[in-house]
């Protein structure tokens, strides 16, 4: 009623139609930056605002596919688009080489015009990558960087397969070390998750660029995972819960996805987040 989506707990929050998005977000930057979950919210958002602005076949939006993907949209329809896997640009560490390609590729973009709503997506695995897109807004954003900005900022999943549960496919070979006990590895995600959310607590200040729409860090998304598997998803989240706590406000949310996906254990595949989850996140 009234716009208004009202369930029966009393809590209560506002419905938009891609319309009342597309109004919402008129003129703005929206920066998301994450592993694959957030990669599906990035493709819902876009896809929301102007039909196939992001497709995951044709512009890589997969995880290992693209390095960055950046949308501007206006009038439901995409006005400029570039997908890059960038060569050098991997799980690992960025070395400067890639830091430069990565800010090249975002300074690319045309200078705002009229309510046109940019959405750039990075792919960050780990939190060092998540730095860098922190980074590379500021250095690179140039006359967006007036506009109204956005940030939505989601790691873990990779830290929770590698350190976690010690996949043999991880990447960084220093987290899946047998040796790595669960206390260091949360130790060293939580030194990589302090600069980010130092950068997002002074760019998402009131009367900072992203201190009218704010900032949203995320925990995992739900998995429906094993039971034996939990307490290590626990764990992560709580280092998410218990390092933003400190910092948050008004304008520098936490959104915990984990509880809310355990309202639809049913909308996961394999790991992931459906669309009507997804589109759901946005909402709230």
């Amino acid at each position: 009623s009234n716009g208004q989506f009202e369930l029966d707990e009393g809590c209560r929050y506002s419905l938009f139609e891609p319309s009342g998005a597309a109004t919402c977000l008129a003129g703005s930057w929206m920066v998301v930056i994450g592993g694959s979950n957030t990669v599906l919210m990035a493709i819902r958002l876009a896809n929301m605002l102007a039909p196939e602005a992001i497709q995951p076949v044709r512009d890589g939006a997969t995880m290992g596919g693209f390095t960055v993907i950046d949308v501007i949209i206006e009038s439901g329809s995409k006005v400029y688009g570039v997908a890059r896997k960038l060569e050098g640009c991997s799980a690992l560490r960025q070395d400067a080489a890639c830091k430069a390609a990565i800010a090249n590729l975002v300074a690319m973009a045309p200078a705002p015009a009229g309510g046109a709503t940019r959405i750039t997506l990075f792919s960050a695995q780990f939190w060092d990558h998540a730095l860098t897109a922190m980074e590379t807004t500021e250095a690179s954003g140039h006359s967006w960087l007036s506009t109204e900005m956005a940030f939505l900022v989601q790691v873990s999943a990779w830290d929770i397969y590698c350190a976690g549960m010690k996949v043999s496919w991880c990447p960084r070979k220093e987290l899946n070390d047998a040796s790595l006990s669960m206390q260091d590895a949360l130790a060293q995600f939580k030194a990589d998750m302090d600069p980010v959310l130092a950068k997002l607590e002074d760019v998402c200040a009131p009367g900072q660029p992203a201190g009218q729409l704010g900032c949203v860090v995320g925990t995992t998304t739900f998995q429906n995972p094993a039971p034996s598997r939990i307490p290590i998803y626990a764990a992560y989240n709580d280092a998410i819960r218990e390092a933003i706590a400190p910092k948050a406000s008004d304008t520098l949310r936490l959104v915990d996805f984990w509880v809310m996906g355990q309202a639809m254990p049913d909308e996961n595949i394999l790991g992931h987040g459906s669309p009507a989850l997804n589109l759901w996140n946005w909402q709230v």
